[in-house]
């Protein structure tokens, strides 16, 4: 468990830090942030879809889900 638990971690940090460059070339290239803060409200967004679908297709009973 332990180490599964130090792969996500490290995962995530990885994850954080390309995403954090990619935010940063993109700022340089359009050079405003409008369309950053664009971009981060739709991926907000498709996460929230995504957990509720999960929520949808999930074969737990409503109980367990919580």
């Amino acid at each position: 468990h332990k180490r599964v638990w130090g792969y996500a971690t490290a995962g995530f940090a990885a994850l954080q830090a390309i995403s954090g460059y990619a935010m940063s070339g993109l700022y340089t290239v359009l050079g405003s942030y409008y369309l950053l803060f664009a971009i981060g409200s739709s991926l907000l967004a498709a996460g929230l879809v995504l957990i509720l679908l999960s929520r949808r297709f999930s074969n737990a009973p409503f109980a367990e889900r919580t």
